[in-house]
């Protein structure tokens, strides 16, 4: 029986739709970053027989093809549509709640938390005043409740605190040293925000917004990083995805905030994440700061310290940095 034509022409069509794709796919340039995601895309994997017998090889070259698949934004989306249609709250590690607030869930389960705490014990033998502030992640407050924050003092879809919860932690430094925070206005950033949960969930539901805290003599403040000027306020973020590096520009493993004509002040070390860059602005208004970020330093930690001589020594981080992470330890370690 010879097949009908509608039959060859749907054949027809569906060989030349794979033809298109893996044309398109072998031959059109890898994405080097998925911004929609919020990282760099994973690279061709080196070649050896050592990954390959670990199974290393396996499995870079798995991330290398899913990353540099033609549409990858718009089949994520597609199917992160489909399981919340079907009832599923929870994709990638973020769970999407009542109201269309997504917090990720932790990634680790604080296997570093008892060797981070030892090393920073280390920070007491300098004989200056030391100061510990760590922020829950919004899951923890979701699940077990806070004292101190709220789910109203995060981002509806990234994990940072928003303004409201940025000034409620800069409050909370600056009573505990003494300090006094200007009256600020908060002034909206750019256009919609949509932050690492909804780039983790593959969809932009509910829209946020970044607003920064703007006050009398701002304009005074100075920042500099990797032997550069840089803006308190990074303007050129509005044409990112991640509106919440309009602070400072993101991170650097050493980044000092003064104030010009200011006189003398007292000197702050702040071991931080990216949960303290929202406060250093209204912070720097009090005091001078230089902050350390044990991700990315990889200097001597001990020099810097008998160098910079602070006045007081702050920890202000993310629950993530201290038991997700050995970045404390890896920092102490260099001693």
């Amino acid at each position: 029986m010879r097949p009908q034509r509608p039959q060859i022409l749907l054949f027809c069509l569906f060989f030349s739709m794979l033809l298109f794709f893996a044309f398109f796919y072998l031959f059109s340039p890898a994405p080097k970053l998925l911004e929609r995601e919020n990282r760099i895309s994973a690279g061709f994997p080196d070649l050896s027989f050592d990954s390959y017998r670990s199974g290393r090889l396996s499995a870079e070259l798995s991330r290398f093809a899913a990353d540099g698949v033609p549409f990858r934004d718009g089949l994520t989306s597609l199917a992160a549509l489909s399981e919340l249609a079907l009832g599923k709250r929870e994709r990638g590690g973020v769970l999407y709640t009542d109201g269309g607030r997504l917090i990720a869930r932790p990634r680790g389960d604080g296997e570093f938390a008892e060797s981070n705490a030892r090393a920073v014990s280390r920070l007491l033998a300098y004989g200056v005043p030391f100061y510990h502030f760590t922020v829950p992640t919004a899951y923890e407050v979701y699940t077990e409740g806070d004292a101190r924050f709220s789910l109203s003092d995060y981002y509806l879809t990234d994990h940072h605190l928003n303004e409201k919860g940025a000034r409620r932690l800069a409050e909370e430094i600056a009573a505990r040293l003494s300090l006094t925070l200007p009256t600020v206005t908060h002034a909206r950033f750019g256009g919609d925000f949509y932050g690492t949960g909804a780039s983790a969930l593959g969809i932009d539901l509910l829209p946020d917004a970044v607003y920064l805290p703007r006050y009398a003599g701002d304009s005074a403040l100075s920042a500099r990083a990797e032997g550069k000027d840089i803006p308190v306020y990074d303007a050129s973020a509005e044409g990112r995805r991640d509106l919440y590096t309009v602070f400072f520009g993101g991170n650097y493993p050493l980044l000092s905030v003064t104030k010009k004509a200011a006189g003398k002040r007292p000197r702050l070390l702040v071991l931080k994440d990216s949960y303290m860059n929202a406060v250093a602005p209204m912070l720097a208004d009090a005091a001078d700061l230089l902050l350390c970020d044990p991700r990315y330093f990889e200097g001597d930690f001990d020099a810097l310290i008998r160098s910079y001589a602070p006045d007081a020594i702050l920890l202000v981080s993310g629950s993530e940095l201290l038991c997700e992470s050995d970045a404390l330890t890896r920092l102490f370690d260099t001693w």
